[in-house]
């Protein structure tokens, strides 16, 4: 009983692997709070070290962004720390 179930769990998640959300890295920096504010230089280098990746449209995604259910979590912060 116990193999059927985690065959079952893994054949799922096989599944699950074809299914993708959308990447954020379309590149559009009109929003970017580096274009929208002025700031000195070095705060802008901490600005895009600290914080650009989920708060532009830039994302620079780690290597298990594209394992599933993990992808969809990660997606999920990036849209949340997007939002307008």
């Amino acid at each position: 009983m116990i193999k059927k179930i985690v065959l079952a769990l893994v054949v799922l998640l096989a599944i699950a692997q074809v299914v993708r959300p959308t990447k954020n890295n379309s590149g559009d920096t009109q929003k970017d709070i580096s274009t929208l504010y002025p700031m000195p230089d070095d705060v802008k280098v901490i600005v895009n070290k600290a914080c650009a990746d989920c708060h532009t449209n830039n994302t620079s995604y780690p290597f298990y962004a594209n394992i599933q259910p993990l992808a969809y979590w990660i997606e999920d912060h990036v849209k949340d720390g997007r939002q307008d």
